[in-house]
């Protein structure tokens, strides 16, 4: 019974070490921001033949470059502001609690 107890209050408990946690936010806007596809295929597929097949290629490529691109801007600048902004708020209620401690 006492493990499961020690694992239900663990459970409630949050430990960050902010610094590592920093780090890992800034490599996932990083990594995030490098996420880019070469759109000339979109602008080169609208000279191609006009067939059906190569409509259909065209609006499904530009639909794909879209929708990276909304990727892109939700891993690099999104995600780590609102992984940024739990963050902080930990810090700040720590902050709170230790100075009601002393």
């Amino acid at each position: 019974m006492w493990e499961n107890k020690a694992v239900t209050d663990l459970a409630t408990e949050v430990y960050m070490d902010t610094e590592v946690f920093t780090e890992i936010v800034d490599g996932i806007a990083t990594s995030g921001y490098q996420c880019h596809l070469d759109s000339s295929f979109v602008k080169d597929s609208e000279k191609m033949a006009k067939t059906d097949i190569t409509d259909l290629l065209s609006e499904y490529t530009s639909k794909y470059y879209d929708l990276a691109d909304n990727y892109k801007v939700h891993a690099s600048e999104l995600l780590p502001h609102g992984l940024s902004t739990i963050r902080d708020s930990l810090i700040k209620q720590d902050k709170i609690i230790s100075e009601a401690i002393d």
